[in-house]
């Protein structure tokens, strides 16, 4: 599988370099390059790259925001942040931005080939200097959240009966235009209580008009 990749680097002569030397490498495909951050969400909307080959410190638009920014629209895309800065700031910054490996620029050529097809199969890389056994399991645990916190949220069905508590129907009424059973609507609202984390029809309401769930105006 050829890795469709995306160099992101303020530096040219490095950028250029870089280009060069993985260009070299048939499994690799350099299909853009980037010197700015804004320059490489519009490039990654584009090409839908595989990989990011993130710089972190550059001018104007920074790579954990250019990152954020990418993953947003390009969901399959992975980025591999690459930087001389390895503080802890810096590293979880480009994590919670979406990154799933971090390199720091002293490493060899064969590292950095490592890790981007580590990543482009979806595997975490850290190179060695960094804790990567405490980053990992950061990324993992972070992972792992976003099932639950999908889970947590009200599905169709239960958004409609949201939004007909919220414009003051009783639920013998709610029951009516669904079509359903009051029990069914009440087994609704008791799922919406738990999973909203409040303990009253009131509660409700107050989510439903802070989250837009109502066509009511206030």
């Amino acid at each position: 599988m050829t890795i469709r990749l995306l160099l992101v680097d303020d530096h040219e002569i490095l950028l250029a370099m870089a280009q060069r030397i993985l260009d070299q490498h048939q499994d690799i495909e350099v299909v853009g390059t980037s010197t700015n951050g804004r320059d490489a969400i519009r490039i990654s909307g584009e090409l839908a790259p595989d990989v990011v080959l993130m710089d972190v410190a550059m001018p104007g638009l920074g790579g954990i925001e250019a990152t954020h920014r990418i993953l947003k629209t390009c969901s399959d895309t992975k980025v591999l942040a690459m930087s001389q800065h390895t503080d802890a700031e810096t590293i979880i910054g480009m994590l919670l931005a979406g990154a799933i490996g971090f390199l720091s620029k002293n490493r060899c050529i064969e590292e950095l080939l490592l890790a981007l097809r580590a990543v482009a199969a979806g595997h975490p890389y850290f190179s060695p200097d960094i804790s990567s056994p405490l980053l990992s399991a950061f990324i993992e645990k972070h992972r792992a959240e976003r099932p639950r916190r999908a889970a947590s949220r009200p599905t169709g069905r239960e958004v409609e009966v949201l939004q007909l508590v919220s414009e003051g129907n009783a639920l013998v009424d709610i029951a009516e235009v669904l079509g359903v059973s009051a029990r069914t609507v009440e087994s609704h609202v008791s799922n919406l209580k738990r999973k909203l984390g409040v303990t009253s029809l009131a509660g409700l309401v107050k989510y439903a008009i802070k989250n837009n769930y109502t066509s009511v105006d206030f």
